[in-house]
């Protein structure tokens, strides 16, 4: 058994592997804002679910509780 010496890369394999590397970035920057919007319309409809509940609980208030 002997050793072989590391084949060298061709130029045009690192190029490719660059611009795949390249597209995985954009491709994770896309996800990444994609979960920050998704996040921000979770808050959003937590935030109206409240607001909702809290009308909803107005709403079946007498006339008599509203000076509680």
């Amino acid at each position: 058994m002997s050793l072989e010496a590391p084949k060298e890369e061709n130029p045009s394999d690192k190029e490719k592997y660059d611009e795949q590397l390249q597209q995985k970035d954009e491709q994770l920057a896309q996800l990444q804002k994609q979960l920050q919007q998704s996040e921000a319309i979770q808050q959003e409809k937590e935030t109206l679910e409240t607001e909702l509940s809290s009308l909803k609980q107005q709403k079946n208030k007498k006339w008599y509780q509203f000076w509680k």
